[in-house]
């Protein structure tokens, strides 16, 4: 470009008459990655008089981005695959907008998002993404981000996102639900099941469940009812009397459980007799057993055990007043017992277990059970009922299991 500048005379402190408004041509080089501009030593003329002149700023002033027009228009690049993500197989999803590769500081710019396909099927109508969140069916979609800044410059880009909701059971291995095994929300809709690992979903008789995501092979058996749709990239095996919604083919993403606290080598062991109540504070433990009718009360923050083991009718007591409780336990986990919340909610509480041997669920759950390493069990409960999320190696129920789905921690 060409630069503008103007020459005086300066004699004692005062200023003199212009000599001229003169100009020459300029080089501005641009350092997008470090928000710089500078102009390199130039020439500079005069009358009789020669000299060079350079100077530089930063994009956040005004001079640079406004006066000098170098506020470059939105832009969003290469876009990766999304994933957009419900807590329940009936709320709503969840959107993340792409990030900007370009665009201008001192400009305010808004990202706006519409569906415009679900599962290659172009809506007549697309639905809006409002503060993020959007109700839409799962599957694959089709999402049109529009950047709009102050200045009235805008950019578009399609982007393919993966709706999913959170499972009520998820495995990596293998996956099998007993004969009336039924998994639901809170809100009485069917929950979601899902293996995302080769092992595939295998069904008992009478099933009732909301949506299976399935890298493998899912197999119904007869009465199985599944409200929602069956997302695999095998077609699914199913009994002449089951029925499923609808059938989609394609891989579904994995929902990756919550985090586990770090686990411990300590030696001190905890046991709380029968009729005997135990106050423990956040930290690291040996081997932790809880007795009948025995009490350990915990509070908000991480605890590491070696083992836990609680007999029927113990009475693990959960104050989450001031936040989550997570265990991890490092080795032999035994599930007899009962869980006391407060809040009365299965919300907020992580149990962890670390070991390879086989877990097998004896008393209600409560909460979320995370298993990484090992195949997870859920027994009838002659007609009680599990509530949390289940994250496994491997997964089954035996008959008549009930699961009402509560995630740890989520608010749409």
């Amino acid at each position: 470009g060409a630069m503008q500048y103007r020459a005086f005379w300066k004699d004692n402190g005062e200023d003199y008459q212009d000599i001229a408004n003169l100009q020459t041509p300029v080089e501005f080089q641009v350092d997008w990655a470090n928000h710089t501009v500078k102009v390199a030593q130039t020439p500079l003329s005069i009358g009789s008089a020669n000299g060079t002149f350079s100077f530089g700023g930063t994009f956040g002033s005004s001079l640079f981005e406004d006066s000098l027009g170098l506020c470059p228009v939105p832009s969003f690049g290469t876009v990766p695959r999304g994933v957009a993500t419900a807590c329940s197989s009936d709320g709503s999803l969840v959107f993340t907008a792409p990030d900007l590769a370009s665009g201008c500081r001192n400009v305010e710019t808004i990202v706006l998002g519409k569906i415009v396909a679900v599962n290659d099927v172009t809506l007549s109508s697309p639905i809006p993404i409002v503060n993020g969140s959007a109700q839409a069916p799962r599957g694959k979609l089709l999402v049109r981000w529009t950047a709009n800044d102050a200045r009235g410059k805008s950019a578009t880009v399609d982007q393919i996102v993966d709706a999913v909701s959170r499972p009520a059971l998820a495995a990596v291995g293998a996956m099998n639900l007993g004969d009336r095994t039924s998994a639901k929300e809170t809100s009485g809709q069917m929950a979601v099941v899902s293996n995302t690992g080769a092992g595939g979903v295998m069904l008992g008789t009478d099933v009732a469940l909301g949506e299976i995501d399935s890298v493998g092979l899912v197999v119904l058996r007869d009465r199985d009812v599944i409200s929602g749709a069956i997302i695999s990239p095998v077609v699914p095996n199913a009994s002449q009397t089951a029925k499923f919604g609808s059938y989609i083919a394609q891989t579904p993403s994995a929902i990756s459980p919550p985090s586990l606290p770090s686990p411990s080598g300590a030696t001190l062991s905890v046991t709380v007799a029968v009729g005997q109540s135990v106050p423990l504070n956040p930290g690291a433990f040996g081997a932790v057993t809880v007795y009948s009718n025995g009490k350990l009360s915990l509070v908000s923050g991480d605890y590491a055990f070696d083992s836990l083991d609680l007999e029927p009718n113990a009475h693990l007591a959960l104050d989450k007043s001031a936040g989550p409780i997570r265990i991890v336990v490092n080795k032999n986990l035994i599930l007899r017992g009962t869980y006391d919340h407060t809040p009365n909610t299965a919300t907020g509480f992580v149990l962890g277990y670390l070991g390879s041997s086989p877990l097998s669920v004896e008393s209600p759950f409560r909460g979320t059970l995370v298993a990484p390493n090992a195949t997870v069990d859920l027994q009838s409960l002659n007609g009680l009922k599990y509530e949390g999320e289940f994250f496994a190696a491997s997964l089954r129920t035996e008959a008549g299991a009930t699961v009402v789905h509560v995630p740890m921690s989520c608010s749409n």
